[in-house]
């Protein structure tokens, strides 16, 4: 995967990985997406579902991706330098045919209860993104999601682009509603009783899947499974 990797731990002291590699971070040491070496990378990409999923079988859901233009297509592996975001302010937008139908709270364990004073002027500000960045630039889609940072300053950064459907978690929303959203979109965020209610993601992909396979097993009521 990495022919260089001394070259690319020297290229970058700190560095974020995203593969959809977010269900590894119970590898790291830092519990997050941080990486400082290649090492650490090849890590993170070897313990996550997800990758495995990009890697094969990322367009097993599209209906325009025959198989032959698939073998066509490249992967990339985007490296983004690492910022300490505070991570309530993380935010995930939703586009349904070109038209920003939802905004919802990136980390759910996390208690935004004090951003309740300021949710009406950063649903603004994000809508005001979206309408003069986002939608002009990336046409290419007409339905997506896609994941920023507001800071205090009211500075807005991209951290990543999603596709739509069930392997992008839709957070506070249903994919249903989401689809099938009318009127104007609505910042949906935790308060400190649904913080408390959320599993922390380290806590749901902290294990090996065999584990939830062996779980399955047990569950199951076909003894000839056991002989």
């Amino acid at each position: 995967l990495f022919p260089h990797s001394a070259s690319l731990t020297r290229f970058c002291a700190v560095i974020r990985c995203l593969l959809h590699t977010q269900d590894a971070t119970w590898m790291n040491p830092l519990s997050s997406l941080r990486c400082n070496n290649a090492e650490e990378i090849i890590l993170m990409l070897k313990a996550s579902d997800r990758v495995l999923h990009d890697v094969m079988h990322a367009f097993e859901d599209c209906a325009d991706i025959d198989a032959g233009s698939e073998a066509d297509l490249k992967q990339v592996l985007t490296l983004k330098k690492w910022y300490d975001f505070d991570r309530r302010r993380e935010l995930r937008c939703f586009v349904v045919d070109g038209d920003l139908v939802g905004v919802s709270q990136r980390y759910l364990s996390e208690d935004a209860a004090d951003l309740a004073s300021e949710k009406e002027e950063i649903l603004r500000k994000v809508k005001d993104f979206f309408r003069d960045v986002v939608k002009e630039r990336f046409d290419g889609l007409s339905t997506y999601a896609f994941d920023i940072h507001i800071s205090k300053r009211d500075r807005i950064t991209i951290i990543d682009f999603n596709h739509s459907g069930e392997s992008t978690n839709p957070l506070l929303y249903t994919w249903e509603e989401l689809l099938h959203a009318s009127g104007e979109a609505e910042l949906r965020l935790c308060d400190s009783e649904d913080s408390r209610r959320t599993v922390p993601e380290k806590s749901i992909y902290g294990f090996p899947v065999d584990f939830n396979r062996l779980g399955d097993v047990l569950n199951s009521k076909d003894t000839d499974l056991f002989t």
